[in-house]
């Protein structure tokens, strides 16, 4: 809530921006690696991994422009780790697993993208206010809520859904709770 009510502090969106540019080039490395190794179409994983650089990097660096951040700045123990994890799985393990270890990450952003929406469109008919103070939080938003974005986490979770990566995933994580 407190991207949509302008009171989230900005030096937190910063570290947050800083470390999810930094986990978004490994991300596309990943989508490239298992487009490369995997039976999969590799055009198309090329093709998510240069949207996410043109799109979701684009807009990152937008930031550390505005915010004159140093590009070579280094992640945190926590980006670190789950860097580590994803191009882990990617690489050693099963299409479906790899498939798996990056959905959560394309689905999460466009439901919260699309939430988000939602509520400041509510926001606005009780308020009035049509657009909020701060462009950075607006810019993040309309970018995970795009059509552009969700059309393409819809064809991700239908290729996951094809490979069963999505039953794997469900299948793993009721194993770690027995």
């Amino acid at each position: 809530m407190a991207m949509m009510d302008d009171t989230l502090d900005l030096e937190k969106m910063k570290y947050y921006v800083v470390q999810d540019a930094l986990y978004l080039k490994h991300f596309a490395g990943c989508l490239r690696m298992i487009g490369k190794s995997k039976r999969v179409d590799t055009a198309r994983f090329e093709s998510f991994a240069t949207g996410c650089e043109h799109a979701e990097m684009d807009l990152q660096n937008r930031f550390f422009s505005v915010w004159a951040i140093d590009p070579n700045v280094k992640p945190e123990p926590n980006t670190l780790l789950y860097i580590s994890y994803i191009e882990s799985v990617c690489a050693t393990k099963s299409t479906a697993q790899a498939l798996s270890s990056l959905l959560p990450c394309f689905w999460v952003y466009t439901h919260v993208g699309k939430r988000m929406t939602e509520l400041r469109t509510e926001m606005a008919k009780t308020s009035g206010v049509l657009r909020w103070r701060n462009d950075i939080y607006e810019s993040w938003i309309d970018m995970y809520a795009s059509k552009a974005f969700e059309t393409t986490v819809a064809e991700y979770k239908a290729i996951c859904e094809a490979r069963g990566a999505m039953w794997h995933q469900c299948f793993t994580n009721s194993q770690w709770l027995q």
